[in-house]
């Protein structure tokens, strides 16, 4: 018993070699004289392209989003819209109003809307 747990310790403290696997892909074909890309190649292609624009639409509406976060906090405290005694605050004012912009954008600009929205 003693044996079989230096055993898999060992075991565990070897490190793990990094095997070069070479991948191959079929790109197209010639038929006839005529070369065609694989349906697969493409849309591999094509899976590609998708991801990067998806990676780069993520970044430009995260950067968007800090940016109106910094315009509504800077408007909040230069309006001093928030009046209320600080020990009893649980929802900070920015999110109040950043709930309440984005309720009326979508329609709803009743009290239960925007409660349910910082609810989620």
């Amino acid at each position: 018993m003693t044996f079989i747990r230096s055993t898999a310790t060992i075991v565990s403290s070897i490190p793990s070699r990094v095997k070069n696997i070479t991948r191959r892909e079929t790109i197209g074909q010639i038929k006839d004289g005529k070369f065609s890309y694989s349906k697969l190649y493409l849309a591999r292609q094509e899976n590609d392209r998708l991801t990067q624009e998806l990676q780069d639409q993520t970044q430009q509406s995260q950067s968007v989003a800090k940016a109106v976060a910094t315009r509504v906090d800077k408007a909040v405290k230069a309006s001093k819209l928030d009046q209320r005694q600080q020990s009893k605050v649980i929802w900070p004012i920015e999110l109040i109003v950043l709930a309440e912009m984005i309720s009326a954008l979508s329609g709803d600009t009743d009290c239960t809307a925007i409660a349910q929205l910082l609810g989620d």
